[in-house]
C-alpha cells in the first residue's frame, strides 16, 4: 500500500484545531489517512467522521457542518451527555462552557429551540444504538492479518473476574472468511501473555499494588471474586458451518490449535472445550484465527 509523504498529505505542519470531535473519530481518520478500504457493515453505520479534511487543512472546522455538529457521549451512571460547540446538554440541563466554564447555570430557558434540538438528536441517537450496535451480527473478517483476535461480543468476557471463576458459557462468531483455503484456530483458556496450561489454576507470588489472599490464587483487585480456577479441559469440539471437529489435549498443553479448510463467505463458528469424558466445560475465552498460506 502506497502511502504520501506527510508533506504532501498537509500533515508536516502544527495547527490548532478546536472543533469538536470524540474517539468515534479515530477510526473513518485513519482509514481515509492510510488509504484503507471502509468497511461496509449492514445496519451499522460510522457514527464517527474522518478528521483528514481538519488535520490537513483542507477544511476548517467553521463551515456549517462542522459547527453544527452534535455528539453524544456516555458517562456512565452519571447519564449522558450531549455536546454542540461549546454547549453541554446534561441531564435536561442546558449549559455553555464558554460562558460558564463550570457549567453551573442552566440555560435551556433562554435557548428553548436549541435544548429541543439537543434532546431530539439524544433520543435518535439511542434509538439507533438500540436496534443495531451491540445486537447486531458483525463478522470477523479472517485472512488478511496474519492471526487476528476473535472477540465474544458478550460484555461478560471484558470484565476479567470471570475468566477468573470459570463460568460454564457458550457463545458463537460470525467469521467472514475472506479467501479459500487453509486457517488455523488457536484456542485457550488464560491469555497468551501467560503461557499457561488449559487445566491451570493462576497463582503469583505477592506483588506492590496487587491485592491476594496468602496461599490462594490471585485477586485482580479488592472487587473481584474470581480465583483463577482449575478447569478439567481435556479437548476441543468445534463447528465450522456444517462441519464438527474434535481434538484432545494433554495437562500441560496451553492451547488447542486445529486447522480447517474453510470456503470463502461467512461461517458460523461455535467452539466448546470438553472434559475427559467429553462433556462441555465452557468456552474458550481466548480464541485466535490466521490463513495459513
Amino acid at each position: 500500500m502506497h502511502r504520501k509523504p506527510r508533506r504532501e498529505m498537509g500533515l508536516d505542519r502544527e495547527r490548532t484545531i478546536n472543533t469538536l470531535s470524540a474517539h468515534m473519530d479515530w477510526l473513518p481518520t485513519f482509514i481515509e489517512l492510510c488509504g484503507l478500504r471502509k468497511p461496509e457493515l449492514k445496519g451499522l453505520p460510522f457514527d464517527g467522521r474522518s478528521l483528514a479534511p481538519l488535520l490537513t487543512g483542507k477544511e476548517k472546522g467553521d463551515k456549517p457542518d462542522w459547527r453544527d455538529r452534535m455528539i453524544l457521549l456516555e458517562r456512565g451512571r452519571k447519564g449522558s451527555v450531549v455536546m454542540k460547540e461549546d454547549w453541554r446538554l446534561t441531564g435536561g440541563r442546558l449549559t455553555n462552557r464558554k460562558h460558564d466554564p463550570r457549567q453551573q447555570k442552566n440555560v435551556g430557558a433562554e435557548h428553548g429551540e436549541l435544548a429541543a434540538a439537543m434532546k431530539e438528536f439524544s433520543a435518535e441517537f439511542k434509538a439507533g444504538l438500540s436496534a443495531t450496535a451491540w445486537k447486531s451480527d458483525r463478522p470477523i473478517y479472517a485472512g488478511e492479518t496474519t492471526r487476528e483476535p476473535m472477540i465474544h461480543m458478550d460484555g461478560r468476557f471484558w470484565y476479567q473476574a470471570h475468566v477468573l471463576e470459570g463460568p460454564r458459557l457458550s457463545a458463537a462468531w460470525t467469521v467472514c472468511f475472506l479467501h479459500d483455503g487453509t486457517y488455523e484456530l488457536e484456542f485457550r483458556r488464560w491469555p497468551p501473555e501467560l503461557d499457561l496450561p488449559l487445566d491451570a489454576d493462576l497463582k503469583m507470588e505477592p506483588k506492590p499494588g496487587v491485592h491476594y489472599v496468602k496461599g490462594s490464587p490471585v485477586f485482580l483487585n479488592r472487587e473481584t471474586r474470581g480465583r483463577g480456577r482449575s478447569l478439567p479441559i481435556r479437548g476441543l469440539k468445534l463447528e465450522v458451518g456444517d462441519k464438527d471437529y474434535t481434538a484432545k489435549a494433554e495437562s500441560a498443553q496451553t492451547a488447542i490449535k486445529m486447522r480447517i479448510e474453510a470456503k470463502k463467505g461467512t461461517q458460523r463458528v461455535r467452539a466448546v472445550f470438553v472434559d475427559k469424558d467429553g462433556h462441555p466445560v465452557t468456552m474458550p475465552y481466548y480464541a485466535y484465527i490466521s490463513r495459513i498460506q
